[in-house]
């Protein structure tokens, strides 16, 4: 059986791999290219590496795997919590359905893994995990890695004014997290071996005006520090695929994937502003009067995120952790930031919608499913016409443009037992030039509606990533017209290693893109039968405070929340 290596690039396009590539800057991905196929991958809905890498490892659209964002509302309290796919999820992964199928199974840098399951060989999480919590399995692997220093999160974050150093972190942990792949690559002969590299994106979010001349946060002093910054990066990356490739020989089958792609990003829109302006939202009438006593002092600057920087800015990041094991769940009664929060702000009883997650997401208050819902499920789909109608309207009067490209409801991105826990409408702005965030859907005044980003990104996400696929299974088509689906990978992927395909999977085998013996590969689409728990799976780590606020921090970080 041919053997399988998957390299992930988090937020790497199409468009920037071949225009580097045809310069000679790539020269390991353009090898590929040659001598395979590659075209553009498109990414679910929302355009998040949280759903993304999801819908890559299990073959599903959100509506049937549940996670749509790295944070969901409490249908409660409509407070915020973190997901952890890798204790939620109730459909098996990629790398589960092989080692059921006895393939042997490597992955490393997996976003959206923890806390770690057992798989046939060895998982190591990524994206999402807590400092200082287990992210490896086996428990051996764990103890390993971390005797040699490995660790899965950056020790310092993007700010203009620590750009360099920023940049030398992404570097440092990119070759870190890559040379331990690549020796455990090298330890057995994997059926399957998958490392995803994390910063094409960050480096994406944070860089890309520098390199954009056309952009609107360009300056010559940002073009002459870092307008090669990104590119850079890309050619660093490319010079481990080709250790990869190396390493993998010619009898292996090597695909390069993204979760989604990448562009410049230009303002943020407070949609909670936009509709309660529009009428669909309605704030207290005395916010300010109904203070209570934790929006009194986080106004006084006493909050979990103050009280986080002191600490860390002292040196005390132990006192952090230690003082948010020993209050848990107390630790509320203090604010998360300054700014107050959607569940005590809004006027559930007026209020027919509201903004929640990142990028564009709208949801209805539903009666039956929000706390205080107002609005009838015969109502929701009339709502929702007279939202999408008004969106339409919306323009940015910088430049009296319409700023809305597509609306969507959720029937028509979604399907699947959680599509309860979908957005009722999906919002796409200036093609993801214009994006909403978490935290900030309220505008500091009703004339700032749009802003530029206050996290200093200048660059976001596009729907189309890139798929590069080479080697003994697949045709050497060149460039291909018609995009794959991202959840294409996994199936295809089952059909090499001549795995059954669950038909629950959204995914098609890509055969068009297989040589003749390797298209008719494979067991039948049908049914798998997964064994009950596994007995060697790890018990799941309980999940403290401190783990919220520390993938809070993260995502905030990343300026995907405020």
């Amino acid at each position: 059986m041919t053997r399988t290596l998957v390299i992930g690039l988090d937020g790497a396009s199409l468009d920037l791999i071949e225009r580097w590539a045809a310069a000679g800057l790539l020269p390991n991905l353009a090898a590929l290219m040659q001598r395979g196929s590659y075209g553009e991958l498109r990414s679910v809905m929302p355009v998040l590496s949280s759903a993304a890498w999801v819908s890559f490892s299990t073959g599903m659209n959100p509506g049937k795997h549940g996670i749509y964002d790295f944070v969901q509302r409490d249908l409660t309290t409509l407070r915020r919590r973190t997901v952890q796919a890798g204790a939620t999820l109730t459909v098996p992964t990629l790398w589960k359905l092989l080692g059921y199928a006895g393939r042997r199974v490597g992955v490393v840098n997996m976003p959206m893994t923890y806390p770690v399951d057992a798989v046939n060989g060895i998982l190591v999480s990524g994206l999402g995990t807590p400092d200082y919590r287990p992210f490896a399995y086996p428990p051996s692997l764990e103890e390993e890695l971390r005797g040699r220093g490995y660790r899965v999160n950056k020790r310092v974050h993007y700010t203009p004014s620590q750009a360099q150093a920023f940049l030398d972190e992404v570097y440092a942990i990119t070759d870190l997290q890559a040379a331990t792949a690549l020796e455990l690559y090298g330890r057995e002969p994997w059926d399957f071996f998958m490392h995803v590299v994390r910063d094409p994106d960050e480096m994406a979010h944070f860089f890309w005006a520098a390199g954009d001349p056309t952009h609107p946060a360009h300056t010559a002093e940002a073009a002459a520090a870092f307008g090669n910054a990104l590119r850079d990066y890309y050619v660093y990356v490319d010079g481990w695929v080709g250790r990869f490739v190396a390493a993998a020989g010619e009898e292996s089958d090597v695909l390069i994937v993204s979760d989604h792609g990448a562009g410049p990003l230009y303002k943020d829109v407070s949609l909670n502003e936009w509709l309660r302006q529009a009428g669909f939202l309605h704030l207290k009438q005395s916010p300010v009067a109904a203070l209570s006593p934790k929006q009194v002092l986080a106004r006084l600057g006493v909050t979990r995120q103050g009280i986080s920087r002191l600490l860390r800015s002292r040196g005390l990041g132990r006192v952090e952790r230690w003082l948010k094991d020993r209050l848990g769940d107390r630790i509320t009664l203090l604010a998360e930031s300054a700014r107050q929060e959607l569940s005590e702000i809004v006027d559930w009883s007026r209020t027919q919608a509201y903004s929640f997650g990142y990028h564009g997401q709208i949801y209805l208050n539903l009666q039956g499913r929000e706390a205080q819902g107002i609005v009838p499920p015969d109502r929701a789909a009339a709502v929702c016409a007279e939202i999408t109608a008004a969106l339409r309207e919306l323009v940015d009067p910088a430049d009296g443009l319409p700023v809305v490209s597509a609306v969507y409801r959720k029937e028509e991105l979604f399907h699947g037992p959680h599509l309860a826990w979908a957005p009722d409408l999906t919002v796409i702005m200036r093609d993801l030039a214009y994006i909403t965030r978490q935290g900030y859907e309220f505008a500091p005044s009703p004339a700032a509606l749009f802003a530029p980003p206050h996290t200093h990104e200048s660059g976001s996400h596009r729907e189309m990533g890139v798929v590069i696929a080479a080697g003994p299974s697949f045709r050497a088509h060149g460039r291909v017209a018609v995009p794959l689906n991202l959840t294409d990978i996994a199936p295809t992927v089952l059909h090499l290693q001549g795995c059954a395909v669950p038909a629950s999977m959204d995914g098609r085998v890509a055969r068009g893109w297989l040589d003749g013996a390797a298209a008719g590969r494979g067991a039948p689409i049908g049914a798998v039968d997964a064994p009950g728990p596994d007995a060697a799976a790890p018990a799941p780590p309980v999940w403290t405070q401190e783990d919220e606020e520390t993938i809070l921090r993260q995502l905030r970080n990343l300026g995907y929340v405020e």
